[in-house]
Formats: C-alpha cells, sequence, structure tokens
C-alpha cells in the first residue's frame, strides 16, 4: 500500500523493476476484460520498458466476437477445441477408450459444445451425474439453446441443500470470497462448522477451489458458473443478501472504510441503497485522485451523481445535499488538476449553488483558483475574500495566499498587505503544500532567487523557471543583459530537464527580447522562430504577439518589445502550488 502522495504508476514500476533485478519472473494479468484505468495505464506503461527486464507479461481476457481479438504476433488465440480434441478431452474424464460408444459419444458432444472446453467439462459432468452417458441420451437431454446455463443449474440442483445454499451466497459476493462473507448470508442457526463442510462439498463437486486453508479463501473455478448461479436467483433476494453483506461488511472493517470503499459502493448499489453507495463511491473517487488516478475518480464522482439522481424527492435530505456537493467538488478537483480549468469553474459553480447560502469556505477557495481563468478575476477575488471571512484566525491560509495571488496578479498595491498576511502562517513549513506557498509568497515579492531556491528543493520546476525568468526580466530592466540571457537560459534549461514545449516557448521568447535590446537582429529572430515552433498550435492570441515580434525584427522597426508572459501558463503554475489538498 503506498502513501497517497506517491504516483502509484511510478511506484508499481519500481516494484518490478527490483523484481526483475533478482531473477526472471512472470505478472500474469487474468480476466483483463475488467481492468480498470489505472491498471491500464500501468500496464501500457510497463509494456515500453519490458524490452529492458525478464519479465513475461501475460495476459488473459475473455472476447465477444473475433473482431474484438487482437491478431498481433505476441497474443494466442485460444479457439474451441476440433472433434478429435474433444474427444480426448471426453475420454480422460470419463477414464474410458471404448471407440465404438466413444465416438458417437464425442461427436454429440462436440455438436452441442461447440467445441467449448468448459461446455465440454459441464457436459460430461452432468452425464457422470445422470448416469445418461449414450449417444441418444445426450442428444435427448441437451436440446436446448441455453446448454450451459440449464448444464450449471442442473448441477447446482443435484447438491446438497446446504451447498446449494453455500454457492448461492458465495455466488452474491463475488469470484473469490472468504467463509466469513457467507455467514452475514446465512440462517441465523447455521453454525460456522456447518458452512465448512458445505464449502469442503463444492470444493469436492469441483465447483469453488480452495485458494488458502489458513484463512479459508475459495474462488470459484469458472467466473461463467459464479454468473450463471448468481442470475439464477429472484432479483428481491440478490438485493436483500447484497444489502445485508454491506452492512456485514460496513461494521467489521469500521475502522478501515476506505480500503474496502469500492467493494461497498458495488453492494449497495446492486441492493439499490442510492445514498449508501454514493457515499462509497465519493470515497473510492477521493482515493482515486490522491493516488492521481483522475479518470477513474471523476468515474466515480459521476456513478455518485447518478445514484443521487435515483433517490425519491421526498428523500433529500441534508446529508444528500452534502454528499451532492462533495461530489461535484470532487469533479472540480479532477478538473483543475489535470488543468481543464473551464470545466472546474462549472462543477465548483454547481457544488455552490446546491450549498447557498452556507458554501463552504475551501470551495469558496477553490472557485476562486478557476475563476481567473475564465476572465472573471473580480469575481474570484470576490469568492477568497468571502472564504477568508468564514475561516478562523490563523486557518486561512488557502484564502489569504489565494487572495495575495489574486491581487499580485492584477498588480494590485493591496496584494503587499495579503502577501504579509499570509506569511507567519505559511512559516516555518508544516508540509509540501505550506512550502509551496511560502515559496510563492517569496515570489510575489520579488524574491526571486529565494523562491527559485524553494521552488526546486519541491521540485516543482514550472515555478523555478518562471522565477528565473523574472530575475532575467529585473536584470533586462537594469540594462545587465548578459544577466538577464543567463537567467533566461537558466529558465530554458529547467524546462528542457522537463521536456516542457510550451516553458521552452517562453524562455526563447524572453531571450528574444534580451537580444534585440543588445542589437543582436539575427538572434532575436532565430529564438522567436524558435519560440513559435515550441508553441505549436497553441493560442491564436499567443502566437499573434510572437508574429508581431518578429515583425518588428524583421524590419528592423520595433520602438517597443510587445509584452508576453504567458498568463495562461503563469496561472496553470500558481494554481497547482495554491490548490488546497
Amino acid at each position: 500500500i503506498f502513501p497517497c502522495r506517491i504516483d502509484a504508476i511510478t511506484a508499481h514500476q519500481s516494484i518490478c523493476n527490483h523484481l526483475a533485478q533478482r531473477a526472471p519472473f512472470v505478472l500474469l494479468v487474468e480476466n483483463a476484460q475488467w481492468m480498470d484505468t489505472l491498471s491500464q495505464a500501468l500496464l501500457d506503461d510497463l509494456q515500453t520498458k519490458i524490452a529492458a527486464w525478464p519479465v513475461l507479461i501475460v495476459l488473459t481476457q475473455r472476447t465477444e466476437n473475433d473482431a474484438e481479438r487482437s491478431t498481433d504476433k505476441n497474443t494466442l488465440i485460444l479457439r474451441p477445441l476440433d472433434e478429435t480434441a474433444t474427444c480426448g478431452l471426453v475420454t480422460h474424464m470419463l477414464q474410458t477408450e471404448e471407440a465404438a460408444d466413444i465416438a458417437a459419444l464425442c461427436q454429440s458432444i462436440h455438436r452441442h459444445s461447440e467445441g467449448n472446453p468448459l461446455f465440454i467439462e459441464e457436459i460430461v459432468r452432468w452425464m457422470q451425474r445422470t448416469g445418461r452417458t449414450t449417444p441418444d441420451a445426450v442428444e435427448a437431454g441437451l436440446r436446448s439453446s441455453d446448454v450451459l446455463q440449464e448444464l450449471i443449474i442442473s448441477r447446482v440442483d443435484s447438491l446438497p441443500y446446504s451447498e446449494r445454499v453455500a454457492a448461492k451466497d458465495a455466488s452474491i459476493v463475488g469470484d473469490d470470497f472468504h467463509a466469513s462473507d457467507l455467514v452475514p448470508l446465512q440462517d441465523a442457526n447455521a453454525d460456522k462448522a456447518h458452512l465448512i463442510a458445505s464449502l469442503t462439498g463444492l470444493e469436492s463437486a469441483r465447483m469453488v477451489l480452495q485458494m488458502s486453508p489458513a484463512d479459508v479463501h475459495y474462488a470459484f473455478r469458472q467466473t461463467v458458473t459464479r454468473e450463471v448461479i448468481y442470475n439464477s436467483q429472484p432479483f428481491d433476494k440478490r438485493r436483500t443478501q447484497h444489502a445485508r453483506l454491506a452492512e456485514y461488511l460496513e461494521g467489521r472493517y469500521a475502522s478501515v472504510l476506505a480500503a474496502y470503499a469500492e467493494l461497498l459502493a458495488h453492494h449497495y448499489a446492486t441492493a439499490q441503497r442510492w445514498l449508501s453507495a454514493a457515499r462509497y463511491l465519493i470515497l473510492s473517487g477521493d482515493k482515486a485522485r490522491q493516488r492521481y488516478a483522475f479518470p477513474q475518480a471523476a468515474a466515480c464522482y459521476r456513478r455518485a451523481l447518478e445514484m443521487i439522481e435515483r433517490l425519491p424527492v421526498e428523500a433529500i435530505l441534508p446529508e444528500v445535499t452534502a454528499q451532492k456537493v462533495h461530489a461535484y467538488t470532487g469533479l472540480g478537483d479532477v478538473a483543475l488538476l489535470t488543468g481543464d480549468f473551464a470545466a472546474a469553474a462549472t462543477h465548483y459553480g454547481a457544488a455552490r449553488q446546491i450549498s447557498a447560502p452556507e458554501t463552504p469556505a475551501m470551495l469558496l477557495v477553490k472557485l476562486a483558483l478557476a475563476l481567473p481563468t475564465q476572465g472573471q478575476a473580480d469575481e474570484a477575488i470576490a469568492c477568497a475574500r468571502e472564504a477568508w471571512s468564514l475561516l478562523p484566525v490563523g486557518e486561512d491560509l488557502a484564502a489569504s495566499a489565494t487572495l495575495a495571488w489574486l491581487l499580485w496578479r492584477a498588480e494590485d498595491p493591496a496584494a503587499r498587505a495579503w502577501i504579509e498576511h499570509a506569511r507567519p502562517l505559511a512559516t516555518p513549513p508544516t508540509d509540501r503544500w505550506t512550502a509551496g506557498i511560502a515559496a510563492l509568497l517569496d515570489d510575489f515579492s520579488g524574491e526571486w532567487e529565494v523562491a527559485r531556491r524553494a521552488y526546486l528543493a519541491l521540485d516543482h520546476t514550472d515555478g523555478a523557471a518562471l522565477a528565473a525568468c523574472r530575475q532575467g526580466d529585473r536584470t533586462l530592466h537594469d540594462g545587465d543583459i548578459a544577466a538577464a540571457l543567463a537567467h533566461y537560459e537558466s529558465a530554458a534549461d529547467l524546462w528542457k530537464q522537463e521536456n516542457d514545449a510550451p516553458g521552452l516557448a517562453l524562455a526563447r521568447y524572453r531571450q528574444a527580447e534580451a537580444y534585440w535590446r543588445a542589437g543582436q537582429s539575427a538572434a532575436a529572430r532565430a529564438a522567436l522562430e524558435t519560440a513559435l515552433a515550441l508553441l505549436g498550435d497553441g493560442s491564436a492570441a499567443d502566437r499573434e504577439i510572437i508574429h508581431t515580434a518578429l515583425d518588428s525584427v524583421t524590419e528592423d522597426s520595433a520602438t517597443s518589445w510587445p509584452a508576453w508572459r504567458w498568463q495562461a501558463y503563469d496561472d496553470a503554475c500558481r494554481i497547482l502550488l495554491l490548490f488546497p489538498f
């Protein structure tokens, strides 16, 4: 289990790399058709590195049709067995080689199973249970389009009562389960010893496999078997059993609910307990967001909102409103952290509208971070001021630092007072967030060298490079062109390390002005052309500024240099540092 602030993919890479250095190993990924987004991202990343490691990745998955199957040379497609292979499997299971009888029997089984090994096994077991082992008996007994389903149900029905109950209860839990998971689903008078005996019977019937004797851990041998048993039960019973299991798990793991949030969300949603499902989906979303699994987090928050929308109108209580606000705020957080500031403003705005008139202070702070990027700087300042008024004295660092940024951004002299108000709250830094705020405040105060070193200590390359650019601006203004070029090159080196083309474009643009002031038109033109190439298909307005500078340099007609510090880039850097995790 990795700390929430560590990138999960990087952590898993480190583990795999460590294992690979010790000895070759196989990484088996089963049932990949159900893989979540984060697992897929991890697998995709590992595949780019595997050539250098003694590692074999084996991935198994079911597909619905041939069109979904990969034709990659590294893919082994398990096609249906032919009649010869079917006969070999049947002969092995029946432990007979009576060719005269077995040939016709195998032909019949192959026709009904279509070569599916699971179907073949179930048909042979049905024959063994019923004693119907002649070709005519098989033909008569298997004339149904739902052969497998009927075979599995027939197999379950042939079990003793206690084993049938255990199989059905286990199907509620999932593909794998512990004996203790079945306890809350059993009758009140059932004892554990009887349950263990039932599970032993299911193992003898080859329906389940014991994974670990220590904690009485079992798994269904085939997922399809569990699915058929599960779907054979009445909907109302399934819903009741899911609710009982969820309540049991909730009590059993009360001290570590976050670890079981996804499981609880699943059982409550299947039980149609919408509010409880939403609550655990939101908790799952928070967990995913903290480990930077942003697509997974957003999906959880959206599903939570869907659950809430299913509640009847008369059930809209304060807790429902709170959960809805939390879900919209979570969506806003994901959008903000991935740079979609328009979506962040929309989601935070929806959360504010729902929570009014008692909007949480931290929601107002987050809205204040998003609004300036949408041309609503005045509204952002109003939100930050309101947030500050709601927070207790000494606990208002997020609001006061955000106000300092907003006013500094607007070149408002009042920014100084808010910088000085926030500084004692961030000194000494108690964590990475407060350390980032302290660096920002130094940055806003013009103490760029101090800020640059602080940003580097935090591995915040953008902040360090922007601080170096501002150092260059100051020395350029003072007439020290050589020092300015050195500062701009320092910024460029930082952005090169991060392969950050937009940042590098900004550094080259600032260098171009220094070259222009030094009378080096060719160098200025080359730097501007590089900046344009790095900017790519960026904002038309930003490209236009660079074109204007380029035209002036080319025509040697410039009287002043077009100002461009790329507000959007600067905003993104500040917002991520100010965001109150």
